[in-house]
């Protein structure tokens, strides 16, 4: 299945929804992976544990595989590869399938979309072009992301570090996506006037401590692994590849050591494993070039199915 993935051949797309389609009738059959999830973070008092299940999954549905594809058009569209990969799509939805904001209409899953296009916005960016459209839609876009999951405000500081390795500084370009970031929080006091305080509360938890140990460990292991073939490849290219390449690829990596970061910063505050949901946005850009262009593509290969395997095994243990 990933070797078809690595082709070119935009039909390997339609699994996609097949995939999300099983995943989520395992969750309605074995409910108990969903159960470990629970509070709620986004600033506009939503109750998404209100929906009727079957509308909930329906919308996760569309919401995911959208993503996926969306994710997998701005990996193909600024030209991280020289040829056309759908690696991205499949990474993403193997690594959410992982939380059990996989398996019911979420705030995560509204807030990755709008996260993805804030990425987009960035990647847009060019070192010759007028930059203000962009780092303006792109602070907007954050703003709303962050209006339903508030840890990802801390990405704002990224596109101000995209502007400098991109771009000559401007003092507009650097100040637009600030404004852009604030205008949908301008709307929240509408339904809730103390949405402030909950910008510095982590509310949502998920409870692995109901989670064979043994499951979280080869998890762990797996994407370790992946993450260091990944990285390993990214630097093989960089010494070969286009200036724009490179720079793409710092903001990147940068973004992937800001997620990193903050939810290490957040289990020692509040010891929640919940917001390392925020790596699976980021992750599926870098993890891509573990397997494309290797020599010995065995390991990866393994890997993953072994990541598809936890994400069945996870509903019966």
């Amino acid at each position: 299945m990933i070797k078809q993935f690595a082709s070119n051949n935009p039909l390997v797309l339609t699994l996609i929804p097949v995939l999300v389609l099983v995943h989520l009738v395992l969750g309605f059959y074995f409910p108990n992976f969903s159960n470990l999830m629970e509070g709620s973070d986004n600033l506009w008092n939503i109750d998404f544990y209100a929906i009727p299940m079957l509308y909930s999954k329906i919308i996760a549905f569309f919401l995911i595989c959208g993503n996926a594809f969306l994710l997998n058009y701005i990996f193909n569209s600024i030209e991280f590869y020289d040829r056309l990969t759908f690696i991205p799509s499949i990474l993403y939805i193997s690594l959410l399938f992982l939380f059990p904001i996989s398996l019911q209409l979420s705030e995560d899953l509204i807030s990755h979309l709008f996260f993805i296009i804030y990425l987009y916005h960035i990647f847009k960016i060019k070192q010759n072009d007028d930059a203000r459209n962009s780092s303006f839609l792109a602070g907007f876009f954050l703003g709303i992301s962050a209006s339903f999951l508030p840890v990802f405000s801390i990405f704002l500081i990224l596109i101000h570090i995209a502007l400098i390795i991109i771009r000559p500084f401007s003092l507009r370009e650097h100040l637009l996506p600030s404004i852009g970031f604030i205008i949908p929080f301008l709307w929240i006091p509408l339904v809730n006037m103390d949405f402030l305080q909950n910008l510095i509360l982590f509310r949502s938890q998920l409870h692995y401590s109901n989670v064979n140990i043994g499951i979280l460990i080869v998890t762990i292991v797996v994407v370790g692994i992946l993450i260091i073939i990944a990285h390993k490849k990214i630097l093989e290219r960089r010494f070969k590849s286009s200036i724009h390449f490179r720079k793409m690829n710092s903001i990147t990596l940068i973004a992937f050591f800001l997620t990193i970061f903050t939810c290490i910063f957040i289990l020692g505050v509040s010891d929640s494993y919940f917001y390392i949901t925020i790596s699976v946005t980021v992750l599926p850009f870098i993890l891509s070039y573990a397997f494309l262009d290797l020599r010995i593509k065995w390991v990866s290969y393994i890997l993953f199915y072994c990541l598809l395997a936890i994400n069945v095994i996870k509903f019966f243990v």
